[in-house]
């Protein structure tokens, strides 16, 4: 992300997404009751007398107060609905839908919370993403980890002669060479096959070895790219956003099994915050709002908020909590 302008006391922010990840960003930054102004399309809305009609449509920048906000994942598009506030005088003051694609610049006009002026730091100074090929004797698959999450890009397929094992390793270091320019790079697998491809990579292209590392999970496919990010050695995927929300949640899962240092709901909350005993607040993403007061709270008495997306299986899963805590000490 590229930040143009912050001017708090306005509270109007100018950035401009680089990729699909800052996209993701603002998604999750975005609420209902912000202000935003970006180029789109409209038509032109031609009056008279009691009659509007519309011409064709053409470029204007347009400022809306939003009502919903929608992401493609996929397709790396932000879709922001809302009430055109602000616009030429030839468009009509109705409802409309504003999609920004990377490379397009957007204005937000809100009131800030100390976290999403977080966010907007981190994206601007945001870890590569990182290419994951998980490969055993018959398949490879190939995932993008980045901000957004994990997504799978391919998969190839591999029949079990010598000839067709150097066409399998050939097809995985030309994807490799392709979608790996700036990713950080992880090849990972059970048995042997993910030193057999390594070692191929190294005898054909010793530059590409040299941002590899190895890793061993016990699958492929989604369940080997759950298991990476919860038992991964290598730092470039334990700093991965995913994979650091998941550690935490997982300790909290461990905790509340065993009766130990973790609560969930407001009144194990609220009692835990009152002793000074939470270390780590946990939040799921979609309830921020309505915990604010308590956020500021913890943060006061030097713990720590991890806020938590329902865009990976953990996330999800914690999702039902909605609030949850790692203690200092048990209640």
């Amino acid at each position: 992300m590229k930040l143009i302008k912050m001017d708090l006391k306005s509270g109007e922010v100018v950035v401009l997404p680089l990729d699909k990840d800052d996209l993701w960003h603002l998604f999750n930054i975005i609420e209902k009751g912000d202000i935003v102004k970006a180029k789109t399309r409209r038509r032109v809305a031609i009056k008279s007398g009691d009659v509007i009609k519309y011409g064709e449509r053409k470029s204007v920048v347009l400022g809306i107060e939003v009502e919903k906000t929608e992401f493609e994942r996929y397709t790396g598009v932000l879709k922001i609905l809302g009430k055109i506030i602000e616009g030429p005088k030839d468009i009509e003051l109705s409802y409309h839908s504003i999609k920004v694609s990377i490379g397009e610049k957007l204005t937000i006009i809100k009131e800030w919370r100390k976290e999403q002026l977080e966010r907007i730091e981190k994206s601007v100074k945001k870890e590569k993403p990182v290419l994951v090929c998980l490969i055993d004797r018959e398949q490879a698959y190939f995932f993008r980890i980045g901000e957004s999450g994990a997504d799978m890009l391919a998969n190839i397929k591999c029949h079990v002669s010598d000839e067709e094992r150097e066409k399998y390793y050939k097809e995985a270091l030309a994807f490799i060479k392709k979608h790996a320019q700036h990713e950080n790079i992880i090849i990972a697998g059970p048995g042997f096959e993910r030193e057999n491809l390594f070692r191929f990579i190294k005898k054909m292209d010793k530059d590409i070895a040299k941002r590899i590392v190895l890793e061993h999970v016990s699958y492929t496919g989604y369940a080997g790219i759950n298991e990476l990010l919860k038992k991964a050695k290598s730092k470039i995927i334990k700093d991965a956003r995913i994979a650091r929300e998941s550690r935490i949640v997982n300790k909290f899962f461990e905790e509340l099994a065993k009766n130990g240092l973790a609560v969930y709901g407001d009144k194990d909350i609220k009692r835990a915050l009152a002793l000074g005993a939470i270390d780590i607040l946990i939040i799921s993403q979609n309830v921020i709002q309505s915990y604010e007061d308590i956020m500021k709270d913890v943060e006061r008495q030097g713990g720590r908020i991890a806020i938590v997306s329902d865009d990976h299986d953990v996330g999800k899963q914690f999702g039902h909590f909605g609030i949850g805590a790692l203690l200092r000490f048990k209640i």
